[in-house]
């Protein structure tokens, strides 16, 4: 909707950048030439700027003929230092130049509400946003969709939703960290979780038999169920070497719990990986089982099977996407098997409570997956910075059926 050619202030004079290709170019003084150079790069303009204080104080005044093939300059921030430009003659998309914040009202939906907050700001623009994102992925022949699951979302209440998730078919295979799988089958076998009021000491919890979660705690006899029953399944399995993904899954074969993530895997034929299945109590257990039996696991058929199907993904251009709830271990084995395939994900939502300041993976960002072709350059990704009990439930209460 406005054209406009880039200038740029070379040798304190100015000239006309004709061969200009990026859409949007940000130039600064020099204080900020290291950090904007890259970005120019990566859009196709020029690799050099030279800017001075006083070529730029020259620019601010500089007015281009607002008729025929140039306009005049759209924005100089000088607070920051930055001119904001255009390139070549383009089509800007709508939400890029006439979106507005609109106030957010009291809603008759779930639905209704994160609609509305995608014309609000910070993260709440971030959910309507999200929203947006994974209608796309979910929708009937949308993306093939890996689910990475960390710390313990299961014993915290999302085990319905994870499975509702299952059933309406909108993951294809789950990454997950060892606790979210143990806990799910020490609640098939009848553990509970309960939540816990005031201020408690973790000794006194300790004396009675009580573990701890944050804010909420499991019994020590569910574990000792877990133990028992678990060592009963293992026993009905043939003996053999299994990837964490096949044991998992003869072991939801057998669970009669229909509330279990395991057995509607199972039943939706949706692989559920466990890459450190060694770093859980469920490890430890098939570990000591395995030192007498036959049922041994081996970390590596988890590697082939990821990697298989992913190739497998790329060979047939299937477009594919993840839904990253924290981060950790399962993001990074999504992640990878897409860098290895050289099948970049097409759709990307990350739920996370971490910062990329800190070069933790569990904060690192989307955009930063791209430098490593993890995940396409055109890809319709987002990150909402929340904890995901809370963003979650949100956005699956948002969606229709």
């Amino acid at each position: 909707m406005v054209a406009a050619q880039v200038v740029f202030a070379l040798g304190g004079r100015f000239r006309e950048g004709l061969s200009a290709q990026s859409c949007r170019v940000l130039v600064a003084v020099e204080e900020r030439k290291r950090t904007l150079e890259p970005a120019l790069e990566a859009h196709g303009g020029p690799s050099s700027i030279a800017w001075s204080a006083e070529a730029f104080g020259r620019l601010r005044e500089r007015r281009l003929p607002e008729k025929g093939y140039y306009r005049r300059f759209l924005h100089v921030d000088m607070l920051n230092g930055v001119v904001v430009a255009l390139g070549r003659r383009v089509e800007l998309p709508k939400a890029a130049s006439s979106a507005r914040i609109r106030e957010v009202e009291a809603a008759r939906s779930v639905e209704e509400l994160v609609k509305s907050m995608r014309w609000t700001a910070f993260n709440a623009r971030k959910m309507g946003e999200a929203r947006e994102v994974l209608s796309e992925m979910v929708k009937p022949n949308g993306s093939f969709n890996f689910l990475g699951l960390a710390g313990a979302l299961v014993p915290a209440g999302l085990r319905k939703i994870l499975v509702e998730m299952v059933r309406r078919k909108w993951v294809s295979v789950i990454v997950s960290s060892g606790a979210n799988v143990t806990h799910d089958l020490s609640m098939a076998f009848g553990a509970r979780h309960f939540q816990i009021k005031g201020r408690v000491s973790d000794y006194a919890l300790r004396k009675r038999g009580l573990c701890r979660i944050y804010d909420f705690y499991t019994t020590n006899e569910g574990f000792v169920e877990l133990e028992r029953r678990i060592g009963r399944l293992l026993r009905e399995i043939p003996a053999g070497q299994y990837g964490s993904h096949e044991l998992l899954g003869e072991i939801g074969a057998r669970l009669r719990d229909e509330g279990s993530i395991l057995r509607a895997a199972h039943e939706a034929n949706v692989k559920v990986l466990v890459p450190a299945f060694t770093d859980s109590i469920l490890g430890l257990h098939v570990w000591m089982f395995s030192r007498f039996h036959g049922v041994k696991v081996d970390p590596f058929k988890d590697l082939d099977y990821i990697l298989d199907l992913q190739f497998e993904l790329r060979s047939r251009r299937a477009k594919t996407g993840a839904i990253i709830l924290g981060g950790g271990v399962p993001k990074n084995f999504i992640l990878q098997s897409s860098l290895f395939a050289e099948k970049p994900l097409d759709y990307a939502l990350q739920i996370t409570t971490d910062r990329p300041e800190f070069g933790g993976l569990s904060g690192a960002t989307l955009e930063e997956a791209v430098s490593w072709g993890k995940i396409s350059r055109n890809a319709k990704a987002c990150t909402v910075y929340c904890d995901a009990t809370i963003a979650l439930p949100v956005l699956f209460s948002s969606m229709r059926v």
